[in-house]
């Protein structure tokens, strides 16, 4: 059960954030998993998908899209992190090879999703759950959890509510690690935690060269 006063140690924006996420006395949560749908952007179009996701601490995650072209082709598979071994496995029409992808590269690249995707599951940023944070300033702390290299910082609003994370991430594409977040423009509460339900997700974020990728909308939440 979460207790409040068991993270009073913590740096003010980190504290107010957890208090926020996890109702005192919710279950803690290591497992959780998500029904969503939005759009994701390759080259110049967006196209539509709905998805399943499930994403445990500690340990990785799993997403499993449908993806919709409007040609009647769609595509579908798996983007996943499990254990610090991640890969890409696509084929189009459920059929077709079009992607499978794997190595060194996207195991570092996948683990940064993972890391910024924690935000779904807030008991991945417990120190009980090995996180570390440090304060930065009265509306941003930055966390480190025990199986990813880099740190993510996270902004919250005066009340705790999540307004944006942002990392550093491997760009599979380029080789090169660049800034990478989300906007929080939405949330909800399941089960006494609070999570993010409307996102938009991009590279060069906090840049001028921020470049969105993905929006997704939280249908359903399931924690364990």
């Amino acid at each position: 059960m979460f207790d409040p006063d068991s993270i009073g140690e913590l740096p003010k924006a980190a504290r107010r954030y957890l208090r926020h996420a996890i109702a005192p006395a919710t279950p803690l949560a290591r497992r959780v998993e998500l029904v969503m749908d939005g759009q994701l952007r390759l080259g110049d179009r967006w196209l539509s998908f709905d998805a399943e996701k499930t994403l445990a601490a500690r340990r990785g995650f799993v997403w499993q899209p449908n993806v919709h072209s409007g040609l009647g082709l769609g595509f579908s598979g798996a983007d996943f992190s499990v254990d610090g071994t991640g890969g890409q496995r696509f084929a189009l029409a459920g059929l077709v090879p079009i992607v499978r992808s794997s190595g060194e590269a996207i195991d570092r690249s996948s683990a940064g999703r993972f890391l910024a995707e924690s935000v779904w599951l807030p008991t991945s940023f417990l120190p009980m759950m090995g996180a570390e944070w440090d304060g930065i300033d009265d509306r941003r702390a930055r966390v480190t959890l025990p199986t990813v290299e880099e740190s993510l910082t996270v902004t919250v609003d005066g009340q705790g509510a999540v307004e944006s994370i942002e990392t550093l991430r491997l760009d599979g594409d380029t080789g090169e690690m660049r800034p990478f977040g989300a906007i929080v423009k939405r949330e909800r509460t399941v089960n006494g935690f609070t999570i993010p339900s409307r996102v938009e997700v991009g590279w060069g974020f906090g840049t001028d060269a921020y470049e969105p990728f993905f929006r997704a909308k939280l249908r359903e939440a399931s924690f364990h």
